[in-house]
């Protein structure tokens, strides 16, 4: 083992460790409301899942996932799984931009407080009040450090009844209201570069009184969430089981979201993992996490030791294995533990598999600061 190999490899994780979500409180706690209103009386919960209930984010992933789990009986005679899947992705494509199906998640994008308009809308939701529907209100946004909406001594008006009924400007938009709507702020159009000045607005709110530092709204986008969201019916009785439609294949599965929260997130490779994942969006390789955690999990590390020490030898190994032309765990049969009826193998083509393996072997000729950047 070198131990400059592990440390660089430490400053890796550090690198792309997940993000901290308070910024992002405002847009979470909107979604989960959207997620609610939508499944109406089939709703049971949002279940926190995926790889940050696992201990296995990384920020060059899905920062979120959420489960929402359903009524064992929701739509059992009007589409099953496939209308409840499609039903969702209709409904975030009309709160958010860029919806991509993923193979049992939906995946949107929302901005954080951080460089955005949002912590500013919470700020407005909880100070301003519309006397009268079109109600121009003037707002002095350098009186936003004080937490109140000043007298009438600004020049932007705001119209906070559109902020209030429009929410986002087109169906998926990442922008909290509609700047259409608000020519009197003098907002420019959505995607613009033309810097807008909030009168010293930077990313802790005011700066310093005078402060003409401009707003790009570019930046929203530079600093969004990605969130995946599952929807799922649970079983009956006293169970964690749920039946997921697999977009993919056109079916569906039943699987246990806690039961792979549990195994992972205790399995003492969560490091290693994390470390692969890093290597797959570098590479942009298509490795679902579900069978790239088992695969390290119980068939590639199965036998190597869980010392934090053996970080790098862990690593290689696991390069190794995967760019074997013989005996590559890649076609072995890898069977999720919460069903033995899901192959999780089966989540990649050949195809797919064997730019995995090239990309592998290209990493066991490269030093570690070629493999990770």
């Amino acid at each position: 083992m070198n131990k400059s190999d592990t440390i660089y490899l430490l400053q890796i994780l550090q690198k792309y460790q997940t993000r901290d979500l308070a910024n992002y409180s405002y847009a979470i706690s909107q979604l989960k409301s959207t997620l609610q209103t939508w499944a109406n009386s089939c709703f049971c919960e949002i279940i926190d899942s995926g790889s940050r209930a696992k201990g296995t984010a990384i920020s060059l992933a899905s920062d979120v996932d959420y489960l929402v789990s359903l009524k064992n009986k929701c739509n059992e005679d009007s589409g099953g799984l496939k209308s409840i899947y499609d039903s969702l992705y209709a409904k975030l494509c009309e709160k958010y931009q860029n919806v991509r199906k993923q193979n049992v998640s939906v995946r949107i994008k929302i901005s954080g407080s951080t460089n955005s308009f949002l912590a500013f809308c919470s700020f407005i939701e909880k100070n301003a009040v519309v006397s009268e529907p079109n109600t121009l209100i003037p707002l002095n946004f350098s009186g936003m450090k004080q937490g109140k909406v000043p007298v009438q001594s600004s020049t932007n008006a705001l119209n906070f009844l559109d902020l209030k009924q429009n929410g986002v400007s087109k169906p998926g938009a990442t922008y909290p209201f509609n700047f259409l709507s608000l020519k009197k702020c003098n907002v420019p159009i959505p995607n613009s570069t033309n810097a807008l000045n909030f009168r010293g607005m930077k990313q802790d709110g005011v700066s310093k009184p005078g402060d003409t530092t401009p707003f790009n709204l570019t930046d929203i986008n530079k600093n969004s969430l990605e969130v995946d969201v599952t929807p799922a019916r649970k079983l009956a009785g006293n169970t964690n089981d749920h039946s997921l439609y697999v977009y993919r294949n056109n079916t569906w599965q039943q699987t246990n979201i806690q039961k792979h929260i549990n195994d992972i997130s205790q399995s003492g490779r969560t490091n290693e993992i994390k470390l692969l994942k890093i290597w797959r969006e570098l590479n942009k390789l298509e490795f679902p996490s579900i069978y790239l955690e088992y695969l390290i999990v119980n068939k590639i590390l199965s036998s190597k030791s869980k010392n934090k020490n053996n970080l790098t030898d862990n690593i290689k190994h696991i390069l190794n294995e995967l760019s074997k032309d013989k005996d590559n765990p890649l076609y072995e049969k890898i069977i999720d533990p919460a069903n033995s009826n899901n192959i999780l193998s089966n989540l990649l083509n050949k195809t797919e598999k064997i730019n995995i393996i090239n990309s592998a072997k290209r990493a066991i000729q490269q030093t570690w600061k070629q493999v990770f950047y």
